[in-house]
């Protein structure tokens, strides 16, 4: 059973992940180290009980509109959700940081 939460529409609170990562994206894609990071924390978090999700947003070269039209969609999307993360996509990062914020 994969852990991994993507909504188009409201999850019901039993639906919910723990934590929902949100990436904003001008070219359509996320480079190589954030692939990476992005599965590595989806890992620990898995050994650690934890249940993710994901939203992005491509083509929009207004990255605060982006980052604002996303929070909204997670606020809708995700009603139960405490944990909320923007990751840039030419980014990467250590995947115990994340169970650190959470901690």
């Amino acid at each position: 059973m994969s852990n991994i939460v993507l909504a188009n529409q409201s999850l019901s609170a039993d639906q919910c992940p723990d934590v929902v990562f949100a990436t904003p994206s001008l070219t359509h894609s996320v480079c190589k180290r954030y692939n990476r990071s992005m599965l590595q924390t989806s890992w620990a978090l898995r050994r650690h009980g934890l249940t993710d999700g994901y939203m992005d947003r491509d083509g929009d070269c207004f990255i605060a509109k982006a980052r604002n039209k996303m929070f909204g969609d997670f606020l809708r999307q995700f009603p139960t959700t405490q944990n909320f993360f923007f990751i840039d996509d030419d980014v990467g990062w250590p995947a115990e940081k994340a169970l650190e914020f959470l901690a």
